[in-house]
């Protein structure tokens, strides 16, 4: 019996990607936001840990595997002015945060949902 191409492509389309520790930075970022966020933006609420010669490197791949979306900043009325890309997480992007769990939340919620021992 002959097999689908499509049935045997079918379970690694619907694989959720392992993340990078920047990757699940990078759409932590993001999720705590409530509008689209721009690159520069991310390098400025990732306070040092995102790099700034590799965040749009970064980006463009994490596009690739369909972890986020983004679209151009309209710029008719201004030419000159080089358009920003803004970027959200897809719903795939937010599968591979789930995936992580408890190890994706930045350090700071991780020590939050911590008791601390008192006086």
């Amino acid at each position: 019996m002959q097999t689908n191409s499509l049935e045997s492509e079918t379970p690694v389309q619907n694989m959720v990607p392992t993340l990078s520790r920047s990757e699940a930075l990078i759409l932590n970022i993001l999720l705590t936001r409530a509008a689209e966020t721009s690159g520069r933006d991310l390098l400025d609420l990732g306070r040092g840990q995102i790099k700034k010669g590799s965040v749009y490197v970064q980006l463009g791949r994490m596009e690739d595997k369909g972890l986020v979306a983004s679209r151009r900043e309209d710029t008719a009325s201004a030419p000159t002015v080089i358009p920003r890309r803004f970027y959200l997480v897809t719903e795939l992007g937010r599968q591979a945060l789930a995936a992580l769990g408890d190890l994706a939340k930045p350090a700071s919620a991780r020590n939050m949902a911590t008791p601390t021992q008192a006086e």
